[in-house]
C-alpha cells in the first residue's frame, strides 16, 4: 500500500462491517464474528459456521455468489445496506 492510498475510506460493498447491525432475513439480531469485509456465522440448518464477504463477486456477496454451509449446504447472501448500517444475512428465494 502506498502513501496515497493509506487510510482511503472504503468503498460502498467493501468496508469494515463492524460497525453494521447483523440481522437474519426476518430482521432478528443473530451473533457474528467479524473481521472487515469478511462475516462467519452459524448455518441455521445445521450450525456448521459459514464464511462469507461484503466485497464484490465473492462467496456471499449476492444471490449469484453465494455462500455455502460445507456441512449441509445451505445457501447465503449479504444484503448489505451502508445507508442504515444494517446487514441482513438471506438466503436465495428468501422474500419471493
Amino acid at each position: 500500500m502506498n502513501e496515497e492510498t493509506q487510510g482511503d475510506a472504503p468503498t460502498e460493498g467493501a468496508g469494515d462491517l463492524s460497525d453494521c447491525r447483523i440481522l437474519d432475513s426476518e430482521g432478528e439480531t443473530i451473533e457474528v464474528d467479524v473481521l472487515g469485509p469478511w462475516i462467519a456465522f452459524l448455518c441455521e440448518d445445521c450450525g456448521h459456521p459459514v464464511l462469507a464477504a461484503a466485497l464484490p463477486n465473492l462467496r456471499g456477496s449476492d444471490p449469484a455468489h453465494p455462500a455455502v454451509c460445507r456441512a449441509c449446504g445451505h445457501e447465503y447472501f449479504l444484503d448489505l445496506r451502508w445507508e442504515e448500517r444494517r446487514l441482513y444475512i438471506c438466503t436465495p428465494g428468501h422474500g419471493d
